[in-house]
């Protein structure tokens, strides 16, 4: 899910899905054949304790926070994170990693092919032995909590409807025949998926399943092989990458077509980040989501009538009048002619800065937006004397603020966390030109609660 262009650049590199050339691998735990889709399931101990010190490390704005929420670190911990971290910032989604860890064989093994394959150095293989290691007992303890859950996991799929989806999915791009290897990973609270390196990865924290989830993931499996032809439209088309095109395509077939039975959740969320202002102006997940319900009706139509050389002129259509619509968004004038005052906040606690601002002389120019650095640079451009910048930033957070903008804080990032893993809030403000205010708490609730509390959003 994330990264998708290096994802697809990897994957044709290394000659497709499935167990790497040279690997030998154990039979799967299940084989899942639906038309000419195939799923190798396999549960394992490697691709989980990866996977969750992946995610705890928050090394990119991608990482599921669902599992650093839910594990207590220490300061060791966290010096261990940073060495993880530190390789991670070279080797991305899709580089190597993936195609290391996520994989039936054991630790030591897997290690040993990496190297063997030259996806890892020696150095950076014994780096992983110790952080993984380190980490071992706990991530071992929610692996045998939810074991039964991850040997399960597909007793409750609905086959019938990933055939059709499937078949639908071959016939739009062509593709005759995909193998795809899986690994359900256990989370402590609902989580999500991704597909980088040819790896379908899916977080389970219970026996409901989220179907939508998984066919989201496999979407992303069908379109790899057509990479030339997605590459082919995004050169030609300003303001479009290859992860918004993957992304449309693939939140409009799940959750937008196929919902996996919970309702029309596409729409819903579009329809939450509009209200937030976190649609098309969010360049992440928000801008996805928003692409994916312009494409979805008429994608709907083409995976049975059109194939994706045919239609791609046309998604190529939708992402341009979107664009065209949101770049036309005239600020109104206050009654004396000038421009009101503008409220910039970035971070979580956006709806919490909202309501506490509510009624105040910045209601008809608000614009947030989670950590992003692009969204930042941009809205940085557009205030000043007298218009407010608020920086929320929270210890619990998968997202952190960018190193390269730590200039708009009043405070040095090492400062602010230093407090608050000390369990403090912070609450500073700063003028330079435009008025930054940053609260920083420890966890959501303490943010929300400084929030709510502190004079320096009185206005």
């Amino acid at each position: 899910m994330q990264t998708f262009m290096v994802s697809l650049m990897m994957l044709l590199m290394s000659g497709g899905l499935g167990s790497p050339r040279g690997e030998r691998w154990p039979r799967p735990d299940e084989r899942i054949q639906c038309g000419p889709l195939t799923l190798e399931v396999y549960v394992s101990r490697t691709a989980h304790l990866f996977h969750v010190v992946d995610q705890i490390s928050a090394w990119d704005n991608a990482c599921h926070g669902q599992y650093r929420r839910n594990m207590k670190l220490s300061e060791k911990d966290e010096e261990m994170l940073a060495r993880h971290s530190k390789i991670r910032q070279y080797k991305r989604w899709g580089q190597g990693l993936e195609e290391t860890f996520y994989t039936p064989l054991s630790l030591s093994d897997a290690l040993r092919a990496g190297k063997k394959a030259g996806r890892l150095t020696a150095e950076e293989a014994q780096v992983f032995l110790e952080v993984l290691k380190h980490f071992a007992p706990r991530v071992e303890q929610l692996f045998l909590e939810k074991k039964d859950i991850l040997h399960s996991s597909f007793k409750t799929v609905d086959r019938k409807t990933l055939t059709k989806a499937a078949k639908e999915l071959s016939h739009f791009t062509g593709v005759r025949s995909l193998v795809v290897p899986v690994f359900p990973l256990a989370s402590p609270e609902p989580g999500g998926g991704g597909m980088d390196g040819g790896r379908l990865r899916w977080e389970l924290d219970s026996e409901r399943i989220n179907f939508s989830v998984l066919l989201h993931e496999i979407t992303h499996g069908f379109f790899m092989p057509r990479n030339d032809l997605l590459v082919e439209v995004v050169n030609n088309t300003e303001g479009l990458d290859l992860t918004l095109l993957g992304e449309g395509f693939a939140y409009a077939m799940a959750p937008g077509i196929y919902d996996g039975g919970l309702g029309d959740n596409l729409s819903y969320n579009v329809t939450k980040d509009r209200k937030n202002k976190e649609a098309w102006e969010d360049e992440g997940y928000g801008r996805q989501r928003m692409f994916a319900l312009g494409l979805r009706p008429l994608f709907r139509t083409a995976l049975t009538q059109s194939t994706l050389p045919e239609f791609l002129p046309r998604a190529r259509d939708v992402f341009l009048a979107l664009r065209e619509i949101y770049e036309v968004q005239p600020e109104p004038p206050k009654s004396d002619g000038s421009s009101p005052p503008k409220l910039v906040i970035g971070g979580p606690g956006n709806d919490a800065v909202r309501e506490r601002l509510r009624g105040s002389r910045f209601s008809m120019w608000i614009r947030s937006f989670n950590h992003h650095e692009v969204s930042y640079s941009d809205s940085w451009k557009e205030v000043g004397e007298g218009d407010w910048v608020v920086v929320c930033i929270s210890g619990d957070d998968r997202e952190s603020f960018p190193d390269s903008l730590s200039w708009m804080l009043p405070l040095p990032q090492k400062d602010i966390f230093t407090r608050i893993r000390a369990g403090k809030t912070v609450a500073e403000e700063k003028t330079d030109g435009a008025r930054v205010v940053l609260l920083a708490a420890p966890n959501r609730e303490m943010l929300d609660a400084l929030i709510s509390a502190t004079p320096l959003l009185n206005f």
